[in-house]
């Protein structure tokens, strides 16, 4: 059986609930839901905000708390010549002073700490307790629409030799998804929400990615000697919460919505390895209204307006939508719809897209008509 099979049917069998060759019925049970592994990993994960000397946000990442003392991983190139470091957990607390532990330049990974004690330190296992076809979860925080979470399966372990552009001299996990995933930070945690490796790399939707092994790097958190970051006192940070679905923009359209308006070029992006971006574009493009707006999908981020970003909740039906600015921090328009497959969700979707552009564009202040 080739690989490819092989993991199909994996990802096959943990959404129907079918046991998994070499797992036991109590390994089964103890797997969680995506809201599951959420509530326990979130508490773990802290936004790390970068800024310029001048009090503005540069950057913005994930950090992995990996123990109960203020220790946390996060990736080496955000922190890297950073001016001023802010660190936010999930229970509101901010930390303007940051001390830099310990550096892992080849593997991209840095040790921080914050003056905290009781964080909620996330249960790390080695990448050996994992194998090959096991379905794994990318989760990720970097502000904006709070916690992410995608689906993937572990397809590998690989020399960082092997793959382009990733260095030298250290092993990687791999994984597949066909979401587009945060190079700053995001955790990759099993079905139990333990922690198997953190994300630094950058990452190609409809590619194979790769995490660093948590083992590799945790040594970085027992250095005696620290370095204290610039602080990050003076940085803000005001994540935009979505807009509710059956009113987009609340009434009428505000100076913020006018990206969205005036966009005519959309980027479909991704979340989940049941939908296909081009599923929904050749859907988009019967739509009468998409083509009387003078309305195109393109196949570059960077050529795009705005986002169009689909995702699909763990071990639901339910596909979401969410028309985004390209940053993913103001989020136009949302909604679902409820399909069997993707390529079945794909006209639903379209319609339902284009039901609140025109909605939007109605809107007393839009001063666009369809």
């Amino acid at each position: 059986m080739s690989n490819g099979l092989k993991i199909l049917l994996c990802m096959t069998a943990v959404i129907l609930g079918f046991p998994i060759a070499g797992s036991t019925l109590a390994q089964q049970q103890t797997n969680l839901t995506g809201q599951q592994l959420i509530q326990r990993v979130e508490p773990s994960i802290a936004i790390v905000l970068i800024g310029d000397g001048r009090g503005r946000v540069t950057a913005v990442g994930s950090g992995l708390a990996v123990s109960s003392n203020g220790a946390l991983l996060v990736p080496y190139h955000l922190v890297k010549d950073s001016r001023e470091v802010q660190v936010r957990l999930k229970n509101g607390d901010i930390y303007d002073h940051v001390e830099l532990l310990g550096i892992d330049e080849r593997r991209d990974v840095a040790a921080l700490r914050i003056p905290a004690q009781g964080l909620a330190e996330l249960q790390a296992v080695r990448s050996d307790q994992a194998a090959v076809g096991d379905p794994v979860f990318v989760i990720s925080n970097t502000g904006g629409q709070g916690t992410g979470i995608c689906d993937a399966v572990l397809t590998g372990f690989r020399s960082a030799d092997e793959v382009p552009g990733a260095g030298t001299g250290f092993r990687l996990i791999q994984f597949i998804t066909s979401a587009s995933v945060s190079p700053n930070g995001a955790v990759l945690v099993d079905a139990k929400g333990r922690a198997l490796g953190i994300v630094v790399g950058s990452g190609d939707k409809d590619a194979s990615n790769h995490a660093i092994p948590l083992e590799s790097v945790m040594g970085l958190t027992n250095s005696a000697h620290s370095t204290e970051l610039g602080s990050g006192k003076d940085l803000q940070f005001s994540p935009v919460e979505p807009a509710a679905p059956s009113t987009p923009f609340g009434g009428a359209v505000s100076g913020a919505a006018q990206p969205f308006l005036s966009a005519h070029k959309f980027f479909i992006k991704s979340m989940t390895v049941w939908f296909k971006p081009r599923d929904l574009e050749n859907q988009l493009h019967q739509q009468h209204d998409f083509i009387k707006w003078g309305m195109v999908t393109v196949r570059q981020p960077d050529l795009a307006d705005l986002l169009i970003v689909i995702d699909r909740p763990f071990l639901t039906y339910d596909f979401t939508f969410a028309l985004t600015s390209l940053q993913g921090d103001v989020v136009y328009a949302s909604g679902k719809v409820t399909a069997i497959s993707g390529p079945a969700a794909a006209p639903k979707l379209a319609k339902a897209i284009i039901e609140q552009m025109g909605v939007a564009r109605e809107r007393p202040g839009a001063g666009a008509k369809p």
